[in-house]
């Protein structure tokens, strides 16, 4: 289980914007230096400092299967998940 401080830094670091969050990787990337790890240069891999863009695509959501929303013990399955979410 988190604690407070834990929960409180996990929302604070999701709330940074796409460009803050690729300044914070970039540093983070450049100071770490992984580059110059002997293991690493012996096996002849190498690491960028930079991004690279990739294609990817957005899934659509989930859907819930129409027999999933019947009766269940005398209430809805979806009205009680969605009753129990507190996000």
């Amino acid at each position: 289980m988190l604690s407070t401080l834990q929960r409180a830094s996990l929302v604070e670091k999701s709330r940074q914007k796409s460009l803050e969050r690729m300044r914070v990787l970039s540093d983070a990337l450049t100071t770490s230096n992984y580059g110059s790890e002997p293991m690493l240069q012996n096996c002849e891999i190498s690491i960028s400092t930079g991004f690279i863009q990739v294609d990817g695509r957005v899934l659509p959501s989930p859907r819930v299967p129409e027999e999933y929303s019947t009766k269940f013990n005398g209430s809805s399955i979806l009205k009680r998940c969605s009753s129990n979410a507190h996000f």
